[in-house]
C-alpha cells in the first residue's frame, strides 16, 4: 500500500514508499495506517479499512505520535516527507 494523493495517485512509487517504511521502522500495520492518514482518511475510515477497532486505530496513532515524537497527524506527515527527502538525499537522485 503506498500512500495516494486526493485524486488517487501515488505520492511515492512502490521503491520509495517500502525506503520510507524502511528508514522509519514502520511495522507492516503501521504504514497501513500512515497511507491512509495521508489520503486524509479519518480514524473510522482507517479502521472500516483495515477492519479494526477505532480504538486499535487510534492506539497505534498515539504510539506513532511518541515514537516520532509529533504532536499531529500534519506532524506526522511532515516526518514522512522529511524521510522521504532523507532517502532521495542518500540515493543522489529521485526517479518516478
Amino acid at each position: 500500500m503506498c500512500a495516494a494523493n486526493g485524486a488517487g495517485q501515488p505520492l511515492f512509487n512502490p521503491d520509495e514508499w517500502s525506503q520510507i517504511v524502511r528508514a522509519l521502522g514502520l511495522s507492516p500495520r503501521k504504514a497501513q495506517i500512515v497511507a491512509l492518514i495521508l489520503e486524509d482518511l479519518k480514524d473510522d475510515a482507517i479502521a472500516s479499512a483495515l477492519n479494526l477497532t477505532k480504538p486499535t486505530i487510534r492506539s497505534h496513532i498515539g504510539q506513532m505520535f511518541r515514537r516520532f515524537r509529533v504532536p499531529s497527524r500534519l506532524g506526522l506527515a511532515v516526518t514522512v516527507f522529511l524521510t522521504f527527502r532523507q532517502v532521495v538525499e542518500q540515493d543522489g537522485h529521485h526517479q518516478k
